[in-house]
């Protein structure tokens, strides 16, 4: 495909999205057209010479932060500031901490909760035990993800977690966290209290 040696394979460079192929296209084919996508929807915008040792490495250091962020959320107007995030933890030379890079690796698959023993499994990828971006990118990420990966939102925010709604609490300290924590776990068990009111009725 032309990527540099850095970029060991194509996974987060596979550009999701529509395409029309033909029933009888090869695999190899496919990949090419999905590869041509990420070049057409994604390098030509951020303008990077994928093909240069120091450019690969820049690029592939963006599609991986690009695809914890599209792991991490699915609003679009979130990304940003999740992508903020993760740019202040870095700098602060914290450990990230994402989920979803424990999830791509977890024996068994993903799960649709996280225990604290989950967190704990040896791997490059598992940003709970090592510092840094992970080895490569864990999914492929949209263009919002791509591009609030380069333009982060500028805040001081250091911890997020999930509302319960779809969306997501940010925090600077973490006692702010930590009551945002337990105003998730309240509100997973009203929905849970909820759903068994629904199936018993």
């Amino acid at each position: 495909m032309g990527l540099n040696k850095k970029i060991k394979n194509l996974e987060g460079f596979l550009f999701p999205g529509t395409y029309e192929v033909s029933l009888q296209i090869s695999e190899k084919e496919f990949i090419e057209t999905l590869f041509d996508g990420f070049k057409k929807n994604v390098l030509k915008k951020i303008g990077i010479d994928y093909t240069q040792e120091g450019n690969a490495d820049s690029l592939l250091k963006i599609i991986t932060l690009a695809s914890i962020i599209e792991g991490e959320t699915k609003i679009d107007d979130e990304k940003p500031v999740v992508s903020g995030v993760y740019h202040n933890r870095l700098r602060k030379n914290m450990k990230l901490e994402a989920d979803p890079t424990v999830q791509y690796v977890i024996p068994g698959g993903p799960k649709s909760r996280l225990l604290f023993e989950d967190l704990k499994f040896n791997s490059p990828y598992n940003t709970y035990q090592n510092k840094g971006l992970p080895p490569g990118p864990i999914n492929n990420p949209g263009l919002k993800s791509i591009q609030a990966a380069e333009n982060p939102a500028d805040h001081r925010f250091i911890f997020f977690v999930a509302t319960g709604e779809g969306g997501h609490n940010f925090s600077e300290t973490y006692d702010q966290h930590l009551n945002a924590v337990k105003e998730y776990k309240k509100k997973l068990r009203e929905n849970k209290l909820k759903n068994e009111k629904e199936k018993n009725k």
